[in-house]
């Protein structure tokens, strides 16, 4: 009679699990070596809100939600503005390169 193993075989659990976390460390470092950093919006307003960097609109964020964008590298100044859909300017930021590097990105806060 043939015996068959039933038991988990979690062998595979701890080599799988390190992968995972390097190539997601490696993500993360090879972004900011390439020139990417992450520009989030948090919206607390109870209206949807449209982000434009200097004149081009990136995205629309819902009432109560954040949104994330990604950033390359530039020289000057980049200008983060955030309007209700009617057009009125709700904040207004503007960085440069490197003030968003040592901060690791940035996170722009909407409120009324």
């Amino acid at each position: 009679m043939t015996s068959i193993d039933c038991r988990p075989r979690w062998h595979w659990l701890l080599p799988t699990l390190v992968s995972v976390i390097l190539f997601s460390s490696a993500g993360t470092i090879a972004c900011e070596c390439y020139g990417i950093i992450t520009v989030e919006i948090e919206n607390r307003t109870d209206q949807k809100v449209a982000v434009y960097r200097d004149d081009t609109r990136l995205d629309v964020v819902d009432p109560g939600r954040s949104e994330s964008a990604s950033v390359e590298r530039f020289e000057g100044t980049k200008t983060f503005t955030v309007k209700t859909l009617d057009g009125r300017t709700l904040t207004s930021r503007t960085f440069t390169w490197e003030e968003i590097r040592k901060k690791g990105g940035i996170k722009i806060v909407v409120e009324e």
